[in-house]
């Protein structure tokens, strides 16, 4: 809150204060003196904003889970794509097919390589 601070001079040397007043919040819900102040204007207010709140954090979970579940699969795919292409690289080595075989393993090896490299780079997901 800032200090009040003349506006204009009257005739009769008073003055009009202007006062000024901020307020910042982070998160969901405000806090409880201005929940109060929406409650003042409206006493549905409060309740709507915390239902708001709660839909929010919901979406929220299912949003991450979502996420998970879809990182698991990435995982679980790219185990599949290395293990066959790996298989591949043997069964072609033992046909004699050197070049197949090599580009079987790359083919194999990449997943790690790309997710190691991924996780390197942003080490913080």
């Amino acid at each position: 809150m800032s200090n009040p601070r003349p506006l204009a001079r009257k005739q009769n040397n008073s003055e009009i204060l202007l006062e000024e007043e901020n307020a910042s919040f982070s998160g969901p819900l405000p806090p409880p003196a201005v929940l109060k102040g929406y409650g003042e204007v409206d006493p549905q207010y409060p309740e709507r904003l915390f239902k708001m709140a709660e839909s929010y954090s919901e979406a929220d979970v299912r949003a991450q889970n979502t996420i998970s579940s879809a990182i698991i699969v990435g995982l679980i795919f790219s185990f599949i794509v290395c293990i066959g292409g790996l298989a591949t690289c043997l069964v072609l080595a033992m046909k004699g097919m050197k070049a197949e075989s090599i580009t079987a393993a790359i083919t194999g090896i990449s997943p790690i390589v790309i997710n190691a490299l991924s996780n390197f780079r942003n080490p913080s997901k």
